[in-house]
């Protein structure tokens, strides 16, 4: 499940993987890492690219503490 969407603006040429991971500061969620999945990449003047990206949080492994409880 997608908590929401990005829309980047980045050069044209600039190697960008499908998923990757982001720090970013949204209004309505706590500052947090995400993991962003890039959806699509449409060129625009300027020699520009918008990249649109889905983003969930980032699952962090459970510590054996944790586990254990």
């Amino acid at each position: 499940m997608s908590l929401g969407g990005v829309g980047l603006l980045l050069d044209e040429g600039t190697d960008l993987p499908g998923t990757f991971n982001a720090r970013l500061r949204v209004p309505f969620l706590p500052r947090a890492e995400f993991t962003l999945y890039r959806v699509y990449s449409l060129p625009i003047a300027g020699s520009k690219r918008r990249i649109g990206c889905s983003f969930t949080p980032v699952v962090k492994p459970a510590s054996a503490a944790t586990e254990c409880a």
